[in-house]
């Protein structure tokens, strides 16, 4: 019997968030996926907990005074793959 092969790559840590992350604007537009990415690969070497605090705060920077109507969730995982 065949072994099911997944076609997601083995990676230590899984970071799904609400569109409360991404989508949040200010006068220079969406905070934005590319800026999470950039936000999470030059802190890739914190710890997980630390990675969510730097991109929440700078989510709330981009912020500033606009009223946020969504919620901002990020929930970074370990991941259990083996």
């Amino acid at each position: 019997m065949r072994k099911a092969q997944s076609a997601w790559p083995r990676a230590k840590s899984f970071l799904p968030y609400s569109d409360g992350i991404t989508e949040p604007e200010n006068d220079y537009g969406e905070f934005g996926e590319d800026r999470l990415i950039d936000l999470v690969r030059s802190n890739r070497h914190l710890p997980l907990e630390r990675i969510s605090e730097i991109v929440t705060s700078a989510v709330y920077e981009w912020i500033g005074a606009n009223e946020q109507p969504d919620d901002v969730t990020l929930r970074p995982r370990a991941s259990t793959l083996t």
